[in-house]
């Protein structure tokens, strides 16, 4: 009985050696660190230029409503008067030409009708660069002659 004891303790496992293979070395966990720290790195890149893109668009997005905006209220008739006009507006740096393009004379109440091309060029700066848009419309204007 002594015997089938001591027998039964030799079939017990060992406890693994110190330098038995089991787990990371510290190359392999330096390697991984190394290219997750490259990874990351690329990661923010991208966020970045992302941003940037996202803020150039909001920006150009704001020029041309302001563009509109200014188009809109040069285009009423009480201030349709040839000429260049300059405001600022939201931050936004804007131009205003009226340019007569033709008038014509029409009906027998002396009737001029004239028309009008109206530009306007917003400019504003990103990122130390002058950036700019421009929108043009067409106004028929029917006037009694002599105003």
């Amino acid at each position: 009985m002594y015997k089938s004891a001591i027998g039964s303790f030799r079939n017990i496992r060992k406890p693994p050696a110190a330098n038995n293979e089991a787990g990371f070395s510290l190359l392999e966990v330096l390697v991984a660190t190394g290219l997750m720290a490259v990874l990351a790195a690329i990661m923010l890149q991208v966020m970045t230029l992302g941003l940037r893109a996202q803020k150039a668009s909001l920006n150009q997005a704001q020029a041309l409503e302001v563009a509109g905006q200014v188009l809109q209220e040069y285009s009423r008739e009480a201030l349709l008067t040839p000429g260049t006009f300059q405001g600022n507006l939201g931050g936004y740096k804007y131009v205003v030409r009226i340019v007569p393009q033709y008038q014509v004379a029409a009906g027998r109440e002396r009737t001029q009708i004239s028309c009008f091309l109206i530009t306007a060029a917003v400019a504003w700066g990103e990122q130390g660069r002058a950036k700019s848009v421009e929108l043009s419309t067409v106004r028929t204007v029917a006037r009694a002659a002599g105003l």
